[in-house]
């Protein structure tokens, strides 16, 4: 039952890593586009919003193209 557990724990942990490397790939792909991250997961997602884990870039100001 241990082992069990264990491997529960890594599974879940290895989801959290892989979900926070997913946000951070999504989110140098919308700086390189010249997008604002939160602004178009918000876009596509507007029942996240309180969930959204994805932060407005420091450069916000500086996108050119606003969803």
């Amino acid at each position: 039952m241990n082992d069990q557990n264990e491997l529960e724990k890594n599974i879940i942990a290895s989801f959290k890593q892989d979900e926070a490397m997913m946000i951070l790939v999504f989110a140098q792909w919308c700086v390189n586009a010249d997008l604002d991250p939160k602004t178009l997961y918000l876009e596509a997602y507007p029942q996240q919003e309180e969930k959204c884990r994805v932060k407005p870039s420091a450069r916000t100001n500086r996108f050119k193209r606003r969803i």
